[in-house]
């Protein structure tokens, strides 16, 4: 970030498209904890997921309330997760459309 805020205060953006990319950059770059987070966490709700499928019938009524819980938590994070996406994507476009 530092090296995007320096290159900033040296030339500043006039370009519309421009000043749109690097507010998007910036967005992207505040919500990186959250994009980590939902990162960490995907490997094991995945093989969760995997191990309740292959579960026997007592074995998944017996995950039933874990897994609704951890279908749960990853959700809100997907939720928080969308946003950092998005804002990377809108910056890329745009900086592909400064170009």
């Amino acid at each position: 970030m530092l090296e995007l805020s320096r290159h900033i205060a040296r030339h500043p953006m006039r370009c519309p498209v421009q000043t749109r990319a690097i507010e998007g950059a910036f967005a992207a770059e505040r919500l990186e904890g959250v994009k980590q987070a939902f990162e960490s966490y995907r490997p094991y709700w995945q093989d969760l997921e995997r191990e309740y499928a292959e579960a026997g019938d007592n074995y998944r009524s017996a995950l039933e309330p874990e897994m609704q819980l951890a279908r749960t938590i990853m959700e809100g994070l997907f939720r928080a997760y969308e946003g950092p996406v998005t804002a990377e994507h809108i910056s890329i476009d745009l900086e592909r459309n400064a170009a």
